[in-house]
């Protein structure tokens, strides 16, 4: 903050020497100075924005101004000097308007002074009256523009009007003098007149153009009288033309125009003014061919498109200032057929929207006009009505067998979606009665898979029904079910493959779900008896390990031979206990953790196969540990009942 006698946060806290310390700066001071400098900064901030909302109260503009930037490089919030930039720009708007006004004012007086003082009058102009003129009309649009700038734009609007006016007076004084001196052969009046012609602005209308450019070429001496008295000939003859307006007499003009030699512009202009001659005469045609349209219809269908074309050529014609008595009794036939057009436009609207109700009542209005065309079409309308109300009745069934009991929407529904698909129902409605038949479907599945409580039948019931959208609560009876009966197919398959641990969650399971406590007292019997049949079937197989152990070939996967009998033994052994499930963990050491556990891997599953083929039928899962759980390092290969 540049001008506050106070440190900014981040400096050294005190007053600068010179400056005296403020009421109470002494108790301050033995405040820390980590919060003596923000209410410094505070207090400052708080005095300039009430400087600014005095300057603003006081409407000292140029004061307020400087305020406003000490307060935005201050870093005071915008909304706080809302009011205040709101006030200044206000004012600065009022400036502007006042400027534009005194301007408006000065433009208008030298204006009204060219005018009044007969300045644009004088035969011969100094070069001080043609600096007068040109200052005034320069003068005009400069206000103007600052009107524009204010939105002053009533008095733009009369400002540029008035600077025209006097603008297009001195082009008419000029073009009338230069005639008269070309008519006299003046040359050296021409050559005089010349500098306040140009000034003037000739070359802004085709017409004044072409009389800047005859006296141009005369004053330089690049043409003749002769030349100039053809090229006016042509203009004349190219004048009445445009007055008879006829195909011949207008190419016969633009010969002489081109034979002439005229400015490659003038003749542009001349095939413009052909064009649009043809234009209006090629217009004439379409209102007598399409009057002929309107009232020769003879199917109403074609009525809209007619009085359509008709219309738009009577616009045309508008367009092209053609004069009224050309188009207005062709007008008359378009206000006669509107009425039947509009009835057309309606009924048409209701048979494509397919409203009963909008039928109905444009076919009522279709009958009050005793016009032969409209019978076919009312004929058309009440088929479509009869089609539209068989429709209404089927969608009616439709929501009828969607809200019915499921056995009856079952029962109903495909016969009156097969009608409905026959009509041609919106997609929407069709599809919404199809899910609606496939809600009903899945909810009577669900409930014939809940009676069975098969659980893979269950489990797609439940799935398809949450797809079809079947209520939450039946969804959720049927996933209690389908848990308790997975959970009834984990015990007993567990219990056939005589996995214990896989038993035991399983009954854990079963019991934090609070289901049948006699199935869970049945099944921790049958566990006890597995845990102690394994039990003693591990300790036999680590006997029969730590006497002959199951060794390898080095760094294969290949069982050694002398360790054949082993696995003949662990055979013999475990096909007393085929309801034990057995696990088989294998230990390996190579040059990466990677690798042994690839070959431990390997080793497991050749263990594994190589009881199976001597005989074991029990469940076997295999574990390659690779050179991991260091208490067993010593044991390459363990067997026990899981």
């Amino acid at each position: 903050f540049p001008d506050s006698p106070y440190p900014a946060v981040g400096q050294s806290g005190g007053p600068p020497p010179g400056h005296a310390a403020p009421v109470g700066a002494r108790a301050r001071s033995e405040s820390p100075p980590g919060n003596r400098r923000p209410m410094y900064r505070a207090a400052a901030l708080r005095q300039l924005l009430g400087k600014v909302n005095a300057a603003a109260d006081g409407r000292r503009m140029e004061d307020l101004e400087a305020l406003l930037a000490e307060a935005e490089a201050a870093g005071i919030p915008e909304e706080d000097l809302r009011g205040a930039t709101r006030l200044v720009r206000e004012h600065h708007g009022n400036l502007a308007k006042q400027r534009a006004i005194r301007m408006e004012n000065r433009a208008r007086a030298k204006l009204g002074e060219v005018v009044a003082n007969g300045v644009i009058d004088e035969l011969v102009k100094t070069s001080s009256m043609i600096e007068v003129l040109c200052t005034a009309l320069r003068t005009g649009r400069e206000a103007s523009a600052l009107c524009a700038q204010a939105g002053l734009h009533e008095r733009e609007s009369k400002l540029v009007a008035q600077a025209n006016h006097v603008g297009a007076i001195w082009r008419n004084h000029c073009v009338a003098k230069v005639n008269q001196l070309l008519s006299q052969r003046d040359v050296p009046s021409l050559r005089a007149v010349l500098p306040e012609c140009q000034a003037a602005g000739l070359e802004q209308t085709p017409e004044s153009r072409s009389i800047l450019e005859a006296a141009q070429r005369v004053c330089s001496g690049n043409c003749d009288w002769g030349e100039e008295a053809k090229f006016e000939a042509a203009r004349i003859a190219f004048s009445k033309a445009l007055m008879v307006k006829t195909a011949p007499v207008f190419r016969q003009a633009m010969e002489q125009m081109e034979s002439a030699g005229v400015e490659a512009w003038e003749l542009n202009l001349a095939k413009e003014a052909y064009r649009d001659a043809e234009n209006k005469v090629a217009l004439r045609w379409a209102l007598l061919v399409g009057h002929i349209h309107v009232t020769k219809a003879e199917n109403v269908l074609d009525m809209p498109h007619a009085v359509g074309e008709l219309r738009d050529t009577i616009e045309m014609c508008k367009r092209a200032d053609m004069p009224k008595r050309v188009y207005e009794p062709h007008a008359a036939a378009v206000e006669k057929m509107q009425q039947m057009e509009f009835m057309s436009r309606g009924l048409h609207d209701a048979m494509k929207r397919g409203s009963i109700a909008g039928m109905q009542t444009a076919i009522e209005r279709s009958k009050l006009f005793d016009h032969t065309t409209t019978k076919a079409l009312v004929r058309q309308a009440e088929a479509a009505l009869d089609e539209e109300q068989h429709r209404a009745a089927v969608k009616r069934r439709l929501e009828a067998a969607s809200n019915a009991r499921k056995t009856v929407t079952l029962r109903t529904m495909p016969a009156v979606l097969a009608e409905a698909h026959g009509l041609g129902l919106s997609a929407a409605t069709l599809q919404r009665a199809e899910e609606d038949f496939a809600r009903a479907k899945s909810h009577k599945e669900l409930e014939a898979a809940l009676a069975d409580r098969d659980p893979v039948p269950l489990r797609l019931a439940i799935d398809d029904a949450k797809k079809k959208g079947v209520p939450h609560a039946v969804i959720v009876e049927a996933e209690e079910v389908l848990r308790e009966e997975e959970l009834r197919a984990e015990i007993d398959f567990t219990i056939r493959r005589g996995d214990s641990g896989s038993l035991e969650k399983a009954l854990d399971a079963w019991d934090h779900e609070g289901l049948d406590a006699q199935t869970s007292l049945n099944a921790r019997a049958a566990l006890r008896a597995l845990q102690a049949r394994g039990k003693e079937l591990t300790r036999r197989l680590e006997e029969v390990l730590q006497a002959n152990p199951i060794t390898f070939e080095d760094y294969k996967t290949d069982i050694s031979g002398r360790a054949k009998s082993t696995l003949q033994n662990i055979a013999d052994l475990v096909s007393s206990y085929p309801d034990v499930a057995l696990q088989v963990d294998v230990h390996a050491f190579s040059k990466s953790e990677r690798s042994a556990l690839k070959l431990s891997q390997e080793r497991a599953e050749n263990v594994s196969k190589a009881l199976q083929a001597l005989g074991a039928r029990n469940a076997f899962s295999v574990k390659g540990w690779g050179s991991s759980h260091p208490e067993y390092k010593r044991k390459l290969v363990r067997i026990y009942a899981c």
